[in-house]
């Protein structure tokens, strides 16, 4: 089943607040009832990159020497990955752990336990014990760059070129399974009980039954599908050019954003969006009007 991009709507949502912050935010996560983002800076004469961690309510900022790509929460600490291929953690105070993973810069991570899965723009997928603060494994799986990776008990699922995605057993580190769901690069993953979803730059979203992988529906949106939120009142995206988007009752509802929406957070009734070169994070609400 298709559902088409038709019923189009700008007003639907309102902003509630903005939030300007001091470099590029790119991904977000809400953590011990606080809001914290990672930011990614390019300085355009030295071509050096920086990042941080920031926490919004308190205004507290752990700086690191290169741009932060993904956060992720686990349990007492933070994990994130940069773009020098390094993976970190923190607690809500200072940089706990650094380490070097890979030479190429690092996309994603997924966590499971006291395991990390992360994805690099070289095509790579490593697995890191965090306990151990050691790399498992180290593969080259894809020709191509790789922006996302999700985990699911026993099962990797990785992106790969033009749409496919490749289903990996982690006990073995082998693939039992190849798929094809979009027409251009698979770029935001996510499971949620027996469905698994994946965005894309082709501008759909895709829903699979996780039992049989067979499709469901797919959603359009105008815009590729940076990162994904299935709520129980519809799908929320960060449509990148496109901004943020809600895909509920087959109507596609749109507030467009100033630059490049990448990050996105669900908050209550809310949702917060990364608006990436503006250096905005914006919260959106529905209207009340």
């Amino acid at each position: 089943m298709i559902a088409p991009r038709k019923n189009i709507f700008i007003g639907m949502f309102e902003l509630t607040k903005r939030v300007l912050t001091d470099q590029h935010p790119d991904c977000l996560v809400h953590w011990k009832d606080e809001v914290v983002f990672g930011t990614y800076q390019l300085d355009s004469e030295s071509q050096n990159k920086s990042g941080s961690v920031q926490f919004l309510e308190r205004g507290h900022k752990i700086p690191l020497e290169s741009g932060v790509l993904d956060l992720k929460a686990h349990k007492d600490y933070l994990v994130g990955c940069t773009s020098r291929g390094s993976l970190f953690s923190t607690d809500q105070e200072n940089l706990l752990s650094e380490m070097q993973v890979h030479s190429s810069c690092a996309s994603m991570v997924s966590l499971r336990d006291s395991t990390c899965f992360v994805s690099f723009l070289d095509g790579s997928i490593a697995t890191v014990d965090l306990n151990l603060q050691t790399v498992t494994s180290l593969q080259k799986v894809n020709p191509y760059e790789i922006w996302s990776v999700h985990n699911d008990q026993d099962l990797l699922f990785v992106p790969k070129f033009m749409g496919r995605l490749e289903i990996r057993d982690v006990r073995i580190e082998s693939s039992i399974k190849t798929i094809e769901k979009h027409t251009q690069d698979i770029c935001s993953i996510s499971t949620q009980e027996n469905l698994l979803m994946t965005g894309s730059f082709d501008e759909g979203l895709c829903l699979s039954d996780l039992r049989n992988f067979k499709t469901i529906e797919r959603v359009e949106f105008t815009g590729g599908v940076w990162r994904h939120h299935r709520t129980q009142k519809g799908i929320a995206a960060a449509c990148m050019q496109s901004g943020f988007q809600f895909f509920s009752e087959g109507k596609l509802e749109c507030y467009p954003t100033s630059s490049l929406a990448y990050g996105l957070e669900v908050l209550a009734e809310e949702f917060i969006v990364c608006s990436f070169y503006s250096s905005e994070l914006l919260f959106v609400g529905l209207s009340k009007t």
